[in-house]
């Protein structure tokens, strides 16, 4: 557990991040609560809520939006490996339509839409994606 006296708001949100991480591990994305979190990185649940409104949001570096909305530098049509797209139906940040689209223009590609999961189903689904990924023949 971190220390609060003398804490940089980046190193304030540093051990958000470290111990949601830590605590997603443990639990899966779900279970933790914002409470929990903030008891973990000796925050108070107000400061937690000055930096990140959600869960999701602790997840998400700064730059993330605008990574999403820039050039990929290439086209998702002129991908040639398999490609196995997973998204919550009740994902707040991509929309569902998002991943149809892309599963419709990526050659080949499967997309699995996961009842009752938001943005980042990766931490419920792990065993699942690594599996299939595990599976995928090697290029």
């Amino acid at each position: 557990m971190y220390e609060l006296a003398g804490r940089t708001d980046a190193e304030t949100k540093t051990a958000i991040r470290l111990e949601a991480l830590r605590l997603f591990l443990q639990k899966g994305f779900q279970s933790p609560t914002l409470e929990e979190i903030a008891v973990a990185a000796a925050v108070s649940r107000s400061t937690l809520l000055d930096f990140y409104r959600n869960k999701a949001d602790i997840l998400m570096q700064d730059d993330d939006l605008r990574i999403l909305t820039s050039p990929w530098g290439f086209l998702p049509e002129k991908i040639r490996v398999p490609v196995h797209l997973w998204h919550g139906d009740v994902d707040s940040v991509i929309p569902l339509p998002h991943a149809r689209y892309l599963a419709t223009v990526i050659p080949g590609a499967t997309l699995k839409i996961c009842p009752g999961e938001a943005h980042m189903l990766l931490w419920n689904r792990l065993p699942e994606i690594l599996t299939i990924a595990a599976a995928a023949p090697q290029q």
